[in-house]
């Protein structure tokens, strides 16, 4: 699969930013099989590893831990 990151939002309270939602979209491929979600990370989780490579690996294993609940 093929993910690609398509926005990163802050969230803020007290004027302080408290988490990034990160949206995503994720393909195969041939395009036969397609998702987007999203999933939401502190804002020390993202300061550890915001490059797009780690955040897109965060969503590749976002998909995995929900596939199998």
């Amino acid at each position: 699969m093929n993910f690609e990151i398509r926005s990163t939002n802050f969230q803020y309270e007290n004027k302080e930013v408290t988490n990034v939602i990160v949206n995503y979209t994720g393909r195969n491929n041939d395009r036969s099989i397609s998702i987007n979600g999203n999933f939401t990370l502190t804002i020390d989780e993202y300061n550890t590893d915001s490059s797009i490579a780690g955040l897109e690996a965060k969503a590749e294993q976002h998909v995995l831990d929900e596939l199998q609940k």
